[in-house]
């Protein structure tokens, strides 16, 4: 389905102001007269909703580009359609960037989980430790009580209770 020539204009309008945009947020018609080898007032006059089929596929092709940017230095598309990295054999479909980021989501994720059942188990092994502890000293505690109550060892004065 095409787009109708409203929408044209719209998508060219808003590539001009994404792609060339000053610091108060209007359009630097001289830049954009540059990236298409025209004249500031040839990209005025597109701007208006008189942009030519060979200006709204240019802009629409640089929309899909890889950025001129340092991060994406020996970054290109092949022609399988993968993109390929500057580390030698090393490239991707669309379909495998997707994969990675599910797979960085999912590992975050399990990340999450685990600690949340670590820190359960923890709280289980606390508790059962804080049990046996508290066994240990009623154990104890009895143990004293019968040796108190014992006729060989009791002491008059001292109850342990």
């Amino acid at each position: 389905m095409k787009n109708s020539s409203k929408d044209s204009a719209m998508l060219f309008r808003s590539f001009l102001l994404s792609r060339f945009h000053t610091h108060r947020g209007k359009i630097n018609f001289d830049a954009a007269g540059r990236f298409f080898g025209v004249s500031p007032w040839t990209v005025r006059r597109w701007h208006s909703g008189k942009a030519p089929a060979m200006a709204l596929r240019m802009a629409h092709m640089a929309t899909r580009m890889i950025p001129d940017s340092k991060d994406w230095d020996g970054f290109y598309f092949g022609r399988d359609g993968r993109l390929h990295t500057p580390v030698a054999r090393l490239s991707f479909s669309g379909n495998e960037l997707n994969f990675q980021h599910y797979e960085k989501q999912f590992a975050a994720n399990d990340r999450r989980a685990r600690a949340a059942l670590e820190k359960q188990l923890r709280a289980v092994r606390s508790e059962d430790e804080r049990k046996k502890a508290i066994q240990e000293i009623e154990f104890v505690l009895e143990t004293l009580k019968g040796l108190q109550r014992s006729p060989l060892l009791a002491t008059e004065g001292v109850n342990i209770q």
